[in-house]
């Protein structure tokens, strides 16, 4: 048996075991302290929902502890460099457990053999003090760094920091650029987004050599929402973990009438109006990844949700090659083309909001965007404009 210890700030919530003698199974289970407190900080949607629940699986953590880990490539290399096999997730969230998204801390109890079947690194030995221990859940390749003024340094001793750095993608030209073009005209149109810079590679210390050379351009530098300035960590969760489903579900388990659905519920009506100025921003800026794990809830007062700032911001559409339909569907509409304000007044008459209202904010934001949009157009490749002239071109909005 092993046994990983859940923390919520320093509130133990419970324990994740694994028993070998139940068929591979992982099971979850709130402390009964933690369930029984009514002022109890929230952990997560699902677990008010059912406090009394054991949430059990087979050969993986369950869904809400799985969210909490990288995916793809990033998930590879983390693991590789904390010498555990990226498929034993109880034994990555183990390694990863000091900075984990949001104010969650998961602490492998003594002697429970949480380093056992790694996977042999593929560079030598790992030092334990140089391990990368830090998770941001996601495919695209990014470190959690510290900032200081000589540029921005990996942490090597434990845990993350409190920017997250999006490297060049050989695959795709100028992401971070478009990322940061993005967030700067969603800031412009009324959106809450992070602190973001593009900065030039040798401006970044302590990047691992196993991710070999870098492709050209700039990075990009974004401060993370869940380590305040003031120090400490602030509570979030995605809209996977809240939905109950696995990273594998992001694109089918929801709409984005049920994302509203349960912002409207949770948040109040200022929360969903944030919200659908935050999908006109979507349809305008091409982005068709906005999937369940692109939005999350934070909760500065460890109770209470917002909606936390906008990230993941890119305009897909932008790319030759990438999926053209919206990550969800809105009221019923997959296609940026199908969408017009009959739809946002399905999505209003859905939620019991006042359609007028939702459609003004529509219009509003994309009023709004649209008049910024010239003083962000020429930051992109000139082959990513022209895709964003004909895709602006194609709205119905």
């Amino acid at each position: 048996m092993a046994a990983v210890d859940i923390y919520l700030h320093d509130t133990f919530v419970g324990v994740l075991t694994h028993r070998s003698t139940l068929g591979d199974a992982t099971e979850f289970r709130l402390d009964d302290a933690y369930r029984d407190d009514p002022r109890r900080p929230v952990l997560g949607q699902v677990f008010e929902d059912d406090p009394g629940r054991v949430w059990r699986t087979t050969h993986r953590v369950p869904s809400w502890f799985s969210n909490l880990l990288p995916e793809g490539q990033l998930r590879t290399l983390l693991a590789e460099h904390s010498g555990v096999h990226p498929e034993r997730e109880l034994h990555l969230l183990a390694a990863l457990g000091e900075d984990l998204p949001g104010a969650v801390t998961a602490v492998p109890r003594d002697g429970d053999g949480l380093t056992a079947a790694p996977l042999r690194p593929a560079h030598g030995p790992v030092d334990p003090d140089e391990a990368l221990r830090f998770s941001l859940a996601g495919m695209q390749l990014k470190f959690s760094m510290d900032r200081d003024e000589k540029g921005l340094t990996l942490p090597v001793r434990g845990r993350g920091g409190r920017w997250i750095v999006k490297l060049p993608d050989p695959r795709y030209e100028a992401v971070p650029v478009n990322e940061a073009t993005m967030l700067s005209w969603a800031e412009a149109s009324g959106i809450d987004v992070p602190a973001h810079a593009l900065i030039e590679p040798e401006d970044i210390r302590g990047l691992p050599a196993s991710i070999g050379a870098l492709a050209p351009g700039p990075a990009l530098a974004v401060r993370r929402f869940d380590r305040p300035d003031a120090g400490g960590r602030v509570h979030i969760e995605d809209f996977a973990q809240i939905r109950g489903v696995w990273e594998s579900d992001k694109y089918r388990a929801a709409s984005y009438d049920n994302i509203g659905q349960v912002l409207l519920a949770l948040c109040g009506e200022a929360c969903a109006e944030q919200y659908v100025r935050r999908l006109a921003f979507m349809l305008l800026s091409g982005n068709a990844d906005m999937h369940l794990k692109n939005w999350s809830l934070c909760y500065p007062d460890g109770r209470h949700p917002q909606l936390a700032p906008a990230y993941d911001l890119v305009a897909t559409r932008a790319f030759p090659g990438t999926s053209r339909p919206l990550a969800l569907k809105l009221s019923g509409a997959r296609h940026f083309e199908a969408v017009d304000r009959e739809t946002f007044r399905r999505f209003a008459q859905r939620l019991g909001l006042p359609p007028d209202a939702v459609v003004t904010w529509v219009e509003e934001t994309q009023a709004r965007a649209r008049a910024a949009w010239p003083r962000f157009r020429a930051a992109l490749p000139l082959r990513q404009q022209a895709a964003m002239d004909d895709h602006l071109a194609q709205l119905r909005l």
